[in-house]
């Protein structure tokens, strides 16, 4: 069963710009600019059988191209209040709002994950637990103010995830264009 996501890719150029500010960390794996995502849906493992459904619904949705803004940086943190990952927050204006809307009401016959608040963002890097909180902090506020990073999504993709030694490698399995007919 492949464990699947709906996201909208980060353009190589975009990319780029987001891991410009990127440092040594103990405890830190960036990101491959190329693994960059803004995940709208996680499915978490679904059937295979399900695929063509999946596919079919998704290709069904009707948006407009969304304009995407990354702004601030952050940590996020488990419920353990540990630190997981650093993050790009994105402003949830209203078509990207509309998009994730529309993707839930596409997926939720095949979602086993429950719901969870959107808080739009791109993950930059993984935090494991040999990282110091404090280093961490430090190192973002030394970041200072980031130029915020725009881009117009055209398109959306549902990937798989695969689970490595070197951490998770995503796969777009299909693609389907932002368009309002």
């Amino acid at each position: 069963m492949p464990r699947l996501f709906v996201a909208l890719p980060v353009p190589p150029e975009s990319a780029d710009r987001l891991l410009e500010f990127r440092t040594s960390l103990p405890g830190v794996r960036w990101l491959a600019p190329q693994s960059l995502h803004l995940t709208l849906r996680f499915l978490g493992k679904v059937d295979s059988a399900s695929l063509p459904e999946i596919d079919e619904a998704l290709h069904e949705i009707r948006q407009p191209p969304v304009p995407v803004q990354c702004v601030g940086l952050d940590m996020y943190q488990g419920a353990d209040r540990r630190p997981r990952a650093i993050v790009r927050a994105v402003e949830n204006q209203v078509n990207l709002a509309g998009l994730h809307r529309a993707v839930e009401q596409a997926l939720r016959a095949f979602d086993s994950t429950g719901r969870r608040r959107f808080k739009p963002h791109v993950t930059l890097a993984r935090i494991n637990r040999s990282a110091r909180r404090s280093r961490l902090q430090y190192c973002l506020d030394g970041a200072g103010l980031l130029e915020p990073v725009t881009w117009l999504a055209e398109g959306f993709s549902l990937y798989s995830s695969h689970l490595g030694r070197e951490g998770a490698v995503y796969t777009a399995e299909a693609t389907y264009p932002l368009r309002v007919r």
